[in-house]
């Protein structure tokens, strides 16, 4: 039996030997695509500057010897050229991220920038990073509002900036079981002084034989599980497993794998691709966001809520196959609880990262440390 855990503090992998030697002098991508609606206030040279723009607020935020940022308006990129996660991302939205079987590796830090125009002055301006060496998502999406196009690239900045950090390997030390010692990517080039600070947290992923984890906690500082924040599937075997290794910590049932039983659902009801189906995901997934179990039972209410009781009965099956999958998990739907204190919600990190081990593990030739 085998799970993942995603602890705050270090990123880890397994590296070939020679590919982490070339790491330390290897500068950095930082790629920002932007997808803008057709607008009049969004006309190409307002796109134009805001690229521009956008551009030269983030290059200090790397800095000039250790990478480059280069900024991609998807409106005049041909869709023919576009990456297959560009069209994904178009398509499907924020969801074309948080796919479980993780993304395919690039080595190219990306942060996916979308703008939206509400009450025709508002703009909406949305972020997330994908970091093409690990699979790793930023746990949420950053978003802030403004009503002057001039302020968009300034506001996009801070939003990116934010989430941009070196990545690196775990080395042990030798006859020190209680340190680690982790070299970073282009932690050789000048100007990267200063990215890692003490006291910075950053994102650990460790894969292991359940049995071990709790033999692990002393050595990864960890002294009370109630510091410790588990994040998995509805399968009984994770929970079980967790209960038993992990007796007394935070639980959180993935948002993805969630959210795929409410779209289940509401597709039983209202049919696939139509209006009326996603209407009700969106208000399903809403209210589930912002009340947990109590969210679910409100939705589960206004669906069954119908004069027509024959409507009403064949409605009920699907919502309450459903209201039994979610009561089984009532203590770990606290979504809006992690997110104000700044917890994930979805084990996509981990997926992610588990699946690049798994194809770094099985590559000709690597050395391992």
């Amino acid at each position: 039996m085998r799970f993942g855990i995603a602890l705050g503090l270090i990123v880890a992998s397994a590296i070939p030997v020679s590919a982490a030697e070339a790491d330390y002098k290897t500068p950095y991508l930082w790629r920002v695509v932007v997808q803008t609606p057709v607008h009049p206030s969004l006309s190409a040279p307002v796109r134009q500057r805001l690229c521009q723009d956008l551009k030269a607020a983030l290059l200090p935020v790397l800095g000039e010897e250790l990478g480059r940022v280069d900024v991609v308006d998807l409106r005049v990129v041909a869709a023919k050229d576009w990456e297959p996660l560009w069209t994904e991302l178009a398509d499907a939205g924020w969801a074309a991220l948080d796919k479980p079987e993780g993304h395919k590796l690039t080595g190219v830090k990306t942060h996916f920038l979308k703008i939206d125009i509400r009450d025709g002055r508002t703009f909406r301006v949305e972020t997330r990073q994908l970091d093409g060496s690990t699979g790793i998502l930023s746990a949420v999406v950053r978003s802030a509002e403004t009503q002057n196009a001039d302020t968009l690239a300034r506001l996009a900045g801070l939003l990116i900036g934010k989430d941009f950090g070196p990545i690196g390997m775990v080395e042990p030390i030798k006859d020190n079981e209680k340190q680690v010692s982790v070299k970073f990517r282009g932690g050789q080039l000048p100007g990267f002084e200063g990215k890692v600070q003490t006291g910075d947290v950053l994102a650990f992923a460790m894969v292991a034989a359940a049995k071990t984890f709790r033999r692990s906690w002393r050595r990864l500082g960890v002294t009370a599980f109630a510091g410790v924040h588990a994040v998995g599937d509805g399968a009984k075997w994770i929970w079980k497993a967790v209960d038993r290794c992990r007796t007394g910590c935070r639980q959180t049932l993935d948002i993805y794998h969630a959210c795929e039983h409410l779209a289940t659902c509401a597709e039983r009801i209202f049919g696939e691709g139509t209006d009326e189906k996603r209407t009700a995901f969106e208000r399903g997934r809403g209210l589930l966001l912002a009340a947990g179990w109590a969210g679910v039972c409100g939705w589960v209410g206004e669906l069954l809520g119908v004069a027509d009781e024959a409507e009403r009965e064949r409605r009920r099956p699907a919502t309450e196959k459903r209201m039994w999958y979610f009561a089984a998990h009532a203590g770990r739907l606290d979504y809006a609880g992690n997110l104000a204190s700044g917890r994930v919600i979805d084990n996509g990190a981990v997926e992610g990262q588990a699946k690049t081990l798994g194809l770094r593990l099985k590559r000709r030739g690597a050395r391992w440390v």
